[in-house]
């Protein structure tokens, strides 16, 4: 099970990859790790280039509802924690969706 999830989490890490256009290349592949990596990522793209942030949630399909509640109640200390965090969550979940109607 723990390698599955390795494995989940190294795929999700490749799409937000390709989405961000930004290669990630970590050893420690959990979502901990993963999320601490993203959170500066996120941080940069908040404060210097929102446009291109919000771009990236579109074709992740964050969902416009949440990505206002989050932007509208997550602390601003804890913002591009929270939203590194739904990203990597929200990739997990189209990763497992597609391996269920696919029959993988």
């Amino acid at each position: 099970m723990e390698n599955e999830n390795r494995e989940l989490l190294k795929e999700a890490a490749g799409l937000i990859s390709s989405d961000l256009q930004t290669p990630i290349s970590m050893q420690d592949w959990d979502e901990e790790a993963l999320v601490r990596y993203l959170t500066p990522l996120v941080r940069g793209m908040l404060d210097r280039d929102f446009n291109r942030f919000l771009q990236i949630c579109y074709r992740i399909d964050l969902g416009e509802k949440k990505l206002k509640t989050i932007l509208a109640e997550a602390p601003p200390e804890t913002l591009a924690e929270t939203l590194a965090r739904e990203l990597v969550a929200r990739q997990v979940q189209k990763i497992l969706l597609r391996r269920k109607y696919s029959g993988h």
